[in-house]
């Protein structure tokens, strides 16, 4: 029985040319990715970290880690050079309502115009979220965000692949936070009750690993068009049934027995939860790093 399917000692990105066999290719793959640069912003994000795992089993690429502490001459190095850029950052739970315009839109627009300057027309993936549907702050931030790279796209030629994500789940996602399996399975794992207000709430979910090989097959653009895209594997499932899970879960780990593993949501939400019995369940954020070293602009 699969325990969990995660390459556990490629937790944090370096940066450095890679030169490892693809062990998350699937069928066969063997991609030669041999001398592209991928800037991901956003890069001590929950999706950012296990986007740069996922890069680093690949030959040859060389990431481009832009976080918090980034400063600018780094960032215009990083937006001159960049064959495709991840743009992950984002923020859903800032402390000031303004905050979502600064960071959602305003971080995007800085990006364009670093790109527009240096003339860099590669493609630019975008992580939207499936409230820019909404009217609320974040929603509307995510909507004028993804407005400024249809723009840009139209304006340049270069391609813009927008992704509305659902809520994502899996490794290294910080517990209360923004994310209830992470909180869930954290809590359970460690002995800790959790509150839940409507057992019959359906949640659109995607995991994590699902989204990262997604996201690894846009390197290079491929034959695809700018404009909205799905991960092709989500599910919905009432949170009352994801809390009986992992209720489960812990019961079985408790009386030594595992757990009934009969369809595919249910074995990748067990890997999650055993993801957070690891000291690296969740990773903290980080400062960026390229070539080793951390930014310290």
């Amino acid at each position: 029985m699969n325990f969990g399917s995660y390459p556990w000692g490629l937790g944090r990105g370096t940066g450095v040319f890679i030169k490892v066999r693809a062990i998350w290719a699937e069928e066969g793959e063997n991609r030669e990715w041999n001398g592209m640069n991928v800037l991901v912003t956003g890069a001590g994000g929950f999706i950012a970290r296990n986007l740069i795992a996922g890069l680093q089993a690949y030959d040859g690429i060389r990431i481009f880690e832009c976080g918090r502490t980034t400063g600018q001459s780094l960032l215009e190095e990083f937006c001159r050079e960049a064959d495709m850029v991840y743009h992950l950052a984002g923020s859903n739970r800032p402390k000031e309502i303004t905050d979502y315009e600064l960071t959602n839109v305003g971080f995007t627009r800085r990006l364009l115009e670093l790109l527009k300057k240096h003339g860099n027309s590669c493609p630019v993936m975008f992580s939207s979220s499936i409230q820019a549907l909404l009217d609320n702050p974040y929603g509307r931030s995510k909507k004028a965000a993804e407005e400024l790279l249809l723009e840009y796209a139209e304006e340049t030629g270069a391609k813009v692949f927008l992704y509305r994500l659902p809520n994502v789940f899996g490794k290294w996602c910080r517990p209360n936070y923004n994310s209830v399996i992470a909180t869930l399975c954290h809590n359970t794992v460690g002995g800790l009750p959790t509150r839940i207000n409507d057992a019959g709430h359906m949640m659109q979910l995607v995991y994590i690993e699902d989204l990262v090989r997604e996201l690894t097959g846009l390197i290079g653009g491929g034959d695809r068009v700018s404009g909205f895209y799905e991960v092709p594997c989500t599910y919905r499932i009432s949170l009352g049934r994801i809390v009986e899970l992992v209720q489960a879960f812990q019961e079985g780990q408790e009386a030594g027995m595992m757990p009934e593993l009969s369809d595919e949501f249910t074995r990748k939400l067990y890997d999650t939860y055993l993801s957070y019995m690891q000291p690296s369940g969740h990773m903290p954020d980080g400062a960026g790093i390229i070539n080793g070293e951390r930014n310290r602009a």
